[in-house]
């Protein structure tokens, strides 16, 4: 009588990392929260607003390809909308929660004295319109306002994340079960037992 060896298989998926990787992405997925992006609408143009936090030297890439870079009307009215809105103000660790109600819309830069600044617009938490100027090399986190990435053309709960995670995942799982298989060739052959 011949017998497979699925309790030395088994053993050894579970020994090989994919349960794990299953587990582990599967906690991974849950704790995902979609980014907070929201619509405004300015002078008849919608735009799809979101937040960062970070230094301004990491998020500069980012902040410099919005359509309100270069303009400062813009950025100013856009702040006004933003201003009580769920899309919120500056995050806790920033340098300045709770003067600044809005992120900063950020629309320029500019050297002084061999020192470079960056530009922008906010509203303060008390509702004054306010123009920014801050040191482009300062450590401080701050929250910005850029623009969401594209939309996804169906809805469903955090955008295109979970369905990207899940083929990322889906591709892992793939590449350990090809290992798997390949490494463990020998523990899928038959053997006579007595």
């Amino acid at each position: 009588m011949y017998k497979k060896h699925s309790t030395i298989a088994m053993r050894n998926f579970v020994q090989s990392g994919i349960l794990t990787l299953i587990i582990g992405s599967a906690a991974a997925l849950a704790s995902i929260a979609p980014a907070q992006a929201l619509v405004f609408n300015v002078n008849g143009t919608n735009y799809d607003v979101s937040t960062v936090t970070e230094t301004y030297s990491s998020a500069s890439a980012q902040l410099s390809t919005t359509p309100w870079y270069g303009n400062s009307t813009l950025a100013a009215s856009l702040s006004q909308a933003v201003y009580g809105s769920a899309l919120g103000g500056q995050a806790a660790g920033t340098e300045y929660p709770t003067l600044i109600g809005t992120p900063i819309f950020v629309t320029d830069t500019y050297t002084y004295s061999a020192n470079t600044y960056y530009e922008g617009q906010y509203v303060q938490t008390d509702g004054f319109q306010r123009g920014a100027s801050f040191a482009t090399n300062d450590p401080s986190l701050e929250t910005f306002a850029v623009m969401s990435p594209a939309t996804v053309p169906f809805d469903i709960p955090g955008g295109a994340t979970i369905p990207a995670l899940g083929s990322v995942l889906a591709l892992g799982i793939l590449r350990k079960a090809r290992k798997f298989t390949s490494d463990n060739i020998s523990y899928t052959a038959t053997k006579k037992v007595n």
